[in-house]
């Protein structure tokens, strides 16, 4: 495994590109770490993290039977720029480094005629991901990458706008010849596939069965154990992933024109769910101010919170401290298994540089290596979205259960649908708060955007 770098630095501008660099020697290759080509005078960075900048190969020489030496060309060199987000390069996790520095430098030594300039970069907000890919596009074009990772929203983004280019029919196949159909779906805009699913996450919950039973969790059956119910209400996505799960669990359909069909008596039943809760105290009022599982964590641990969503990253996490957690399905009112699929897609940035979309093919299935795969997910909690990688789990219990949520996906509301999401989130923070009934709300949902 390479030594861990000690040439680290991060550079500071509003849509700042943060180059991070690892230095390390293989076949003594030359590692530089190249200055952002965007900077403005007002930002702030990441902290340093270990990831890899430029890397090079080096002349060789080989020795011919006459016993002279010739030295042999070397190759043209292509550079591969790639921008990897913040949540796959978390600064407090050392063995993720390691591991991706491992990963690169093989690739590296397999592909002599290719280096790497790999800066990491935020998720989101300004200095993100796609905000950078926003403004590289009107002022630098030089300074795009040939390929990054993005999550749904953002890639429906990127798509409209021409940011990214699809994959060719015969593409994912080369890279990764076992993403079910419905995990390519959460690539996939209109009919052509622009992302290839890498590191997934989805939701599901969390409890410890000395505490509570659960067989199947239906909304009456959670209701009836009086088991304390932590879930994120506040959700930053606009409608949490539970509500929006169960709303299609009962059949509603989001249209993609922001128009939303389900029974009202359906809809009412599951708002009456958080009414109930709320009154009989078994869903804390806290739940009404978190926007992520993190806020109820410890809890979790604790056993305070006897049953919790949460997102397959965090469980992972939860489970090294508490091996006694089980997961179980989100609840819905016939307990369907049913789940929120995202997570993190490789996407080719649209350039010119054929050369480069080649090597940045290369390093791709080099990654999408099951083997590969497993380990650097494992170490940033995240699934592997190949199937022969999440088979080399320790845990193949979890393994099993991920399988059967992966049966019943719905993927984050985009476009005129998230907005529907956010007035049914609304509404749920109506009854929650009691300034609407459960069949008041549901009414209202219908009479606004339903039918």
């Amino acid at each position: 495994m390479p030594k861990k770098p000690d040439c680290l630095h991060a550079q500071k501008g509003l849509d700042e590109f943060m180059p991070v660099a690892i230095c390390f020697i293989v076949l003594l290759i030359l590692t530089a770490c190249a200055p952002d080509p965007l900077q403005t005078p007002s930002a702030q960075s990441l902290p340093a993290t270990s990831m890899l900048a430029t890397l090079e190969p080096t002349l060789t020489t080989a020795v011919l039977p006459t016993q002279t030496t010739a030295v042999l060309e070397t190759p043209p060199i292509t550079t591969l720029v790639i921008w990897l987000p913040e949540p796959l390069a978390p600064i407090d996790n050392e063995d993720s480094a390691d591991i991706l520095s491992e990963q690169i430098s093989g690739f590296l030594a397999a592909n002599p005629d290719i280096r790497i300039e790999l800066r990491l970069k935020r998720a989101s907000d300004v200095g993100g991901i796609l905000s950078t890919l926003r403004s590289a596009n009107a002022v630098a074009r030089d300074a795009l990458p040939d390929i990054t990772l993005l999550r749904r929203t953002d890639l429906t983004t990127a798509v409209d706008a021409g940011y990214i280019t699809e994959f060719l029919t015969d593409q994912p196949l080369a890279l990764a010849d076992d993403l079910t159909p419905t995990i390519l779906t959460l690539g996939t805009v209109g009919e052509a596939l622009y992302g290839l699913p890498y590191a997934l996450e989805l939701w599901h919950t969390a409890y410890d069965p000395s505490s509570v039973e659960i067989e199947l969790l239906t909304i009456d059956n959670l209701r009836a154990s009086q088991a304390v119910f932590w879930l994120p209400i506040n959700s930053s996505s606009g409608i949490n992933e539970t509500l929006y799960a169960q709303i299609i669990a009962a059949g509603g359909v989001f249209e993609t024109d922001g128009g939303l069909t389900i029974d009202e008596d359906m809809l009412a039943q599951v708002f009456a769910f958080y009414a109930d809760g709320i009154a009989q105290g078994v869903i804390p009022p806290d739940t009404l101010m978190a926007t992520d599982a993190t806020a109820y964590q410890d809890r979790l641990l604790t056993g305070e919170a006897m049953v919790g969503v949460v997102s397959t990253r965090l469980y992972r996490q939860l489970v090294a401290q508490n091996d006694a957690l089980l997961p179980a399905s989100l609840p819905t009112l016939a307990g369907e298994p049913i789940t929120v699929l995202d997570g993190w897609m490789w996407v080719k940035v649209t350039t010119p540089h054929v050369e480069r979309q080649r090597a940045a093919e290369k390093f791709m299935a080099w990654m999408f290596d099951p083997e590969r795969q497993t380990a650097y997910t494992s170490a940033v909690s995240y699934l592997p979205s190949r199937q022969a990688a999440r088979g080399l789990w320790d845990d193949q219990a979890y393994a099993a259960f991920i399988e059967t949520q992966l049966e019943n996906v719905v993927y984050p509301l985009t476009g005129e649908a998230a907005v529907t999401g956010r007035i049914i989130q609304t509404s749920l923070l109506d009854v929650m708060n009691g300034t609407r009934t459960a069949d008041e709300a549901a009414r209202d949902v219908i009479t606004q955007i339903g039918g």
